[in-house]
């Protein structure tokens, strides 16, 4: 009977590190520290739920976009160097939170919430003639991006700092295509 347990254990213990997607060694242990262990899923429903207000289509979270949001949050986390990937073939969100309380757990809603309060900045009226201001409103377009479909998420930690990278397939933000792509307010 003991023997059994020990043998269950272990195969649990096997499992479990073979279930870890490649690259992401730890990614529990990163997530529990200074994330929220729900973060992907409560990102995901505030996602669309702004994106049901401006007419877009829910996002689907996705294994292989996740694990490559993953990795990048895993690099600028170790790196401390919170900036885009370059030549990246997905949309991305970017966000970084610091707390000197080390028990504090980042959830996901108050980081979609940062990206979608752009929207002041944001002309409806004049979408695509507004790219000067790109800077104080590209995370909220990309939340409400009707030409995505799928997303993934990443979260990494370094001390108490958080790093959170959200990609987009397709991406949004292309040139030309705002007034198509970001909805009014329903």
């Amino acid at each position: 009977m003991r023997l059994g347990r020990v043998i269950s254990a272990a195969v649990t213990a096997l499992l479990a590190g073979a279930l870890t997607p490649p690259g992401i060694a730890g990614a529990e242990a990163l997530h529990n520290r200074c994330v929220a262990p729900t973060i992907s899923q409560d990102m995901l429903t505030t996602h669309n739920k702004y994106r049901a207000r401006h007419g877009a289509s829910p996002l689907m979270l996705d294994a292989t976009v996740s694990a490559w949001a993953q990795e990048w949050a895993n690099s600028i986390a170790s790196s401390k160097n919170f900036a885009h990937r370059p030549n990246n073939k997905y949309g991305e969100n970017l966000h970084t939170s610091w707390s000197s309380d080390t028990s504090r757990q980042l959830g996901g809603a108050p980081v979609v919430q940062s990206w979608y309060d752009e929207i002041k900045d944001y002309d409806f009226d004049n979408p695509d003639s507004n790219m000067v201001n790109f800077s104080r409103f590209g995370h909220f377009t990309q939340v409400v991006w009707k030409g995505s479909s799928r997303m993934g998420i990443g979260a990494a930690c370094n001390g108490s700092t958080a790093y959170v990278v959200a990609n987009y397939d397709p991406a949004g933000n292309m040139a030309g295509r705002f007034a198509e792509n970001v909805g009014r307010l329903g």
